[in-house]
């Protein structure tokens, strides 16, 4: 046997052993925490629709082997923030898909089944502009009525009761109104705009807890309203 030939066999079985050995430190290390390893993302619980105010009941987590970029991976975080998008059950939350409330736009942050209606109002019918978003009010209506057959009587009557203001926009300077903007039902909706045209509306600010409600009396309206 040539040096060569001596030097093939030594040098082999050497790169041989060494490769099986790299080989069995790999199948029995540890996961690097850099590659492959399981890290927790947040996924909608249900389908959630574009609008939906996050829950903690909306979300769940799964473990995946990587976590692509705006993967959300705290349900905490995205607790009582609002979806701009429409998500299907399963799938991963965007942190760009859920915004806190003021950054949604008024259009997301509209309940289903109901809308946002906006009274432009002076300032002594709006409480002088002090309720907030979240405050809840009783809307009166101000017009003519006929009442036990006598025409042309002025009548106040609540319309709604216990609604939610969404925003309110104080009067601008040497502006003798601002807007309120207020989350009814559909046909809440009808009841201020018809009231709005034919007379005025006030708002009544709430107690904060006082969710109690009266039946308001019933009038025949045979007058001309104004």
């Amino acid at each position: 046997m040539t040096g060569r030939r001596q030097l093939l066999a030594i040098v082999v079985p050497l790169v041989v052993a060494a490769a099986v050995a790299i080989l069995f430190l790999r199948m029995t290390a540890a996961p690097s925490p850099q590659a492959g390893a399981s890290r927790t993302i947040v996924v909608a619980a249900g389908d959630l629709p574009a609008g939906t105010t996050l829950s903690a009941s909306d979300l769940a987590t799964t473990r995946v082997t990587s976590v692509l970029p705006e993967e959300a991976t705290s349900v905490t975080d995205l607790v009582g923030h609002v979806l701009t998008v429409s998500v299907v059950k399963g799938s991963p939350v965007l942190e760009s898909a859920a915004v806190i409330p003021s950054h949604a736009g008024v259009d997301y942050q509209v309940p289903f089944g109901l809308r946002a209606l906006a009274l432009s109002l002076p300032s002594p019918q709006a409480v002088n502009y002090v309720i907030q978003p979240g405050d809840r009010v009783d809307v009166l209506a101000t017009y003519s009525a006929g009442v036990s057959g006598i025409k042309n009587t002025p009548l106040t009557q609540t319309i709604l009761q216990d609604v939610t203001v969404l925003e309110v926009t104080p009067p601008a300077p040497n502006v003798t109104s601002g807007t309120v903007i207020l989350l009814v039902t559909p046909q809440g909706a009808d009841d201020v705009e018809l009231a709005a045209h034919n007379g005025t509306i006030d708002l009544v600010l709430r107690r904060s807890g006082d969710t109690s409600t009266t039946t308001p009396p019933t009038y025949e309206t045979g007058g001309e309203l104004p």
